[in-house]
């Protein structure tokens, strides 16, 4: 009867844990729509979007308000294809992190599959915050380079605390990836032991 008990209460947080899963993966796409969508707008949009009484402008933290309306087509390319890898890159964590949440679905927690999207999910996401803190100066300074006239663009390096907290995490969850590769391991050991 103890054993049935256990097992119910084990049930009961696995689904709790697939409920959990669920949302998150809803979440996880909201979020990358959410950057899609605003990585598009920002540089594809010639002004502010009117509805009614309402005006939306989408600017880019990389410029001053307003400036973006001023590029020519050149420079919004050349933003655009300097802003792309980073994009790119943050797609594929995004993968990586839902193919990992469905392998907790399925109930692998402690796979090799599961740790190794794990692993790459970190790694992509430290690699798209490094490209989006690379992104401003470089696309500053190529339109520096390009744009004719006084127009001069600041080119500063700044890191904002949101960002070192996204180190952190992504240090952190490299922390969790190791345990989880040590328990699987520990768990082979034992089941070849027995």
């Amino acid at each position: 009867m103890n054993t049935n008990i256990e097992s119910s209460l084990a049930g009961q947080k696995f689904n709790q844990l697939f409920r959990m899963c669920n949302v998150i993966r809803w979440m996880l796409l909201i979020f990358w729509l959410v950057q899609i969508g605003f990585f598009i707008l920002s540089w594809a949009l010639q002004g502010p979007i009117k509805i009614g009484s309402i005006h939306m402008q989408f600017d880019l933290q990389v410029l001053p308000f307003g400036e973006t309306v001023e590029l020519d087509g050149m420079q919004r390319t050349i933003g655009v294809l300097i802003g792309l890898p980073g994009l790119l890159t943050l797609t594929y964590a995004v993968r990586r992190l839902g193919q990992m949440i469905s392998q907790f679905q399925k109930g692998n927690i402690f796979a090799t599959l599961t740790i190794n999207h794990a692993r790459t999910f970190t790694g992509a996401a430290l690699i798209t915050s490094v490209l989006s803190n690379i992104e401003k100066p470089l696309r500053n300074l190529i339109l520096n380079l390009i744009s004719s006239g006084d127009t001069g663009y600041r080119t500063p390096i700044e890191v904002t605390s949101n960002e070192l907290l996204l180190l952190l995490v992504c240090g952190l969850f490299y922390l969790v990836v190791g345990v989880m590769q040590e328990g699987r391991r520990l768990s082979e050991e034992n089941e070849a032991f027995i």
